[in-house]
C-alpha cells in the first residue's frame, strides 16, 4: 500500500543523498515505485523546486560580506540527486569557500564525519568554527567536536549571536 511505497521511496532518499546511488540509478528506483517515467519525475522535481525557491537572499549576502572581510564561509548540506542541483546553485561553489554536498561526499549530516570534512575542506579547527543549523541534532554533533554552534530561527537572531562572538560586517 501507501505506506511501504513511502518506505520504499524513503529508502532510496537516504541512499541518493549519501551517495550511495547515483542519480540515474535515484530516479530509476522512484520512477518504479511512483509508476512514472524517470524523465517525467526528474521534470516533477525541478518544477517544484524551481516554483519553490529557498534561497535565504539576506543571509546568503551576509555571508559573502563576511568572506570579503576574511571569513572563511562553507555550506554543509543534506542533499539527494534530484534536489541538488536546484537547491546548490552553481553560484554556491563561487561564492563559497567550500561546499559538503552529502550526495557528492557520500557523508550526511549528523554523521560527524560530514562535520570533520567540511572543517577539512576549509582548513579550519572545529574551536574556530561556527555551526550554523536549524536542526539541535546536528548542532549536537559540532558541539562535541568544540565547534561553535548556532541554532538558526531567523536572520536578526543569527546576526546579534554572531555580533555576540565578534563576528561582525565590519571587522
Amino acid at each position: 500500500g501507501a505506506s511501504k511505497s513511502l518506505s520504499v521511496l524513503l529508502d532510496i532518499y537516504k541512499k541518493s543523498s549519501r551517495g550511495k546511488i547515483s542519480k540515474g540509478r535515484t530516479l530509476h528506483l522512484m520512477s518504479k515505485v511512483l509508476k512514472i517515467s524517470p524523465k517525467k519525475l526528474e521534470e516533477l522535481f525541478l518544477k517544484v523546486y524551481k516554483n519553490n525557491p529557498l534561497e535565504n537572499k539576506e543571509l546568503y549576502n551576509y555571508t559573502l560580506i563576511l568572506k570579503k572581510k576574511g571569513y572563511k564561509i562553507g555550506i554543509l548540506s543534506t542533499q539527494f540527486h534530484l534536489s541538488k542541483d536546484i537547491l546548490i546553485p552553481k553560484k554556491y561553489y563561487k561564492a563559497f569557500d567550500a561546499l559538503g554536498i552529502s550526495c557528492d561526499d557520500k557523508v550526511a549530516k549528523p554523521d560527524e564525519e560530514a562535520f570533520l570534512l567540511i572543517l577539512q575542506k576549509l582548513h579550519v579547527q572545529p574551536e574556530d568554527s561556527v555551526f550554523v543549523d536549524d536542526q539541535q541534532k546536528n548542532l549536537d554533533v559540532a558541539k562535541r567536536l568544540k565547534a561553535n554552534i548556532a541554532l538558526f530561527k531567523t536572520n536578526k537572531q543569527l546576526f546579534s549571536y554572531l555580533k555576540k562572538l565578534g563576528i561582525t560586517q565590519t571587522k
